[in-house]
């Protein structure tokens, strides 16, 4: 295969964000069969845009499933609580640090 006939590399890596996907290994056959076709009949750079095209409207469909909706959504609650509890954790922690008395000699260990 010519270098010219080659998908973009950053839209190939962006596809391949979502190669844990069931159906990921027929999308990108599919993909690299047309653009194989479309390089030889209109021309590598309109196969280029084409490609690039292409596999930021898969990735959009990737990303908007109900299994990538749920992960992005646990994450995002997984931060959001981290966010919100740490702060009060510590705080929470210096005020029982603070009420605990002091040996004298032990300073340097607390």
């Amino acid at each position: 295969m010519l270098e010219t006939l080659r998908p973009p590399k950053g839209a190939s890596l962006l596809l391949n964000l979502f190669a844990s996907e069931p159906d990921f290994p027929q999308v990108e056959g599919d993909l690299s069969e047309e653009f194989q076709q479309l390089a030889l009949q209109s021309g590598p750079s309109a196969a280029r845009q084409w490609y690039w095209r292409e596999a930021l409207r898969n990735a959009f469909a990737f990303v908007t499933r109900r299994e990538s909706i749920n992960a992005f959504g646990t994450g995002l609650l997984s931060l959001a609580i981290f966010r919100l509890v740490v702060p009060l954790f510590f705080h929470w922690l210096r005020n029982e640090l603070a009420s605990v008395p002091r040996v004298p000699g032990l300073g340097i260990l607390l």
